[in-house]
C-alpha cells in the first residue's frame, strides 16, 4: 500500500527509543523528513545514526539529509517553542507532530499534558500555512486527559485539513491481562501512527485508538501455565 507519505515533514517528539524511535524508522522509510528530539543529546545522536543506517535516510548535515537530531527539554516552554522553530527550518515546514514524551523526561502527570499542548499550539501555524496537517498523541499513564486534547483540538483544525488522534498503547504490567496476552510492540504501534500520519486517515479524527493487545476489553487473556 503506497501511504504517500513522500515528501512529508514530521516533528516526533521522544523520539530516541522505543515507539518514537519506532516511529521515525518507519515514517524514514516512507520517505519521511524527520526531527527526532530527547532531552539527551547523546543518545539523540546516537539514534539519528542508527536510524541512517537502518533506513538508507542521510543524516544532517549532509546535503538531502533527512533525519535531524534536535535536543529539548519538553518540560520548558521555551525549549519547545525553540524546537518547534527549528524543526520547521530544517525541514522547511511540519506537516506531522508524533507527541510521544515518554523517554523517561516526563514521568509527571501535568507535566506530560502541558508538553502535548504546547506541541500542538506550537506546530499548527505551520499546519494550517498547507491547509493539511496530522498530529498524534502517543501516550501510557494519562489516556484521558490526552484523548480529552485531542476532542477538543480535533474540532478547531478539522476545517484547516488538520487530524488529530490520541493512540493508547498500554502498560507493561497489562500484558497478562489483556486479550492477547502480549504488549504489542512498538513496531505494531508504529504501523499505526504511521497510517494516522498518512493522508490515507483523512476520515479518522479525535478518535482514541487503542494498540494495546485488547487491554479493558471484557474478553481477557488468562494465563493459566
Amino acid at each position: 500500500m503506497n501511504l504517500q507519505l513522500a515528501g512529508k515533514k514530521a516533528l516526533i517528539t521522544g523520539g530516541c527509543e522505543g515507539i518514537g524511535k519506532a516511529v521515525a524508522r518507519q515514517l524514514a522509510q516512507e520517505g519521511v523528513d524527520c526531527v527526532i528530539s530527547s532531552s539527551n543529546a547523546t543518545t539523540l545522536k546516537e539514534t539519528a545514526r542508527e536510524l541512517f543506517t537502518v533506513t538508507g535516510s542521510h543524516l544532517y548535515p549532509v546535503p538531502g539529509s533527512k533525519i535531524y537530531p534536535v535536543a529539548a527539554d519538553l518540560r520548558d516552554p521555551d525549549s519547545i517553542l525553540s524546537l518547534v522553530e527549528r524543526a520547521a527550518e530544517l525541514l522547511g515546514g511540519i506537516d506531522i507532530l508524533v507527541n510521544y514524551g515518554s523517554d523517561g523526561e516526563l514521568e509527571d502527570f501535568e507535566d506530560q499534558v502541558r508538553s502535548y499542548s504546547r506541541c500542538i499550539q506550537s506546530v499548527v501555524p505551520y499546519m494550517k500555512k498547507n491547509n493539511w496537517g496530522r498530529i498524534i498523541n502517543v501516550n501510557a499513564p494519562t489516556t484521558q486527559s490526552v484523548e480529552s486534547i485531542s476532542a477538543d483540538e480535533q474540532v478547531e483544525l478539522a476545517k484547516y485539513g488538520i487530524t488529530v488522534n490520541a493512540v493508547y498503547t498500554g502498560v507493561e504490567e497489562a500484558k497478562t491481562t489483556n486479550s492477547i496476552g502480549q504488549l504489542a510492540k512498538p513496531e505494531e504501534i508504529a504501523n499505526v501512527i504511521t497510517f494516522l500520519s498518512s493522508p490515507l486517515s483523512v476520515a479518522i479524527t479525535g478518535e482514541a485508538i487503542n494498540v494495546s493487545g485488547g487491554l479493558n476489553k471484557k474478553v481477557q487473556y488468562q494465563n493459566n501455565l
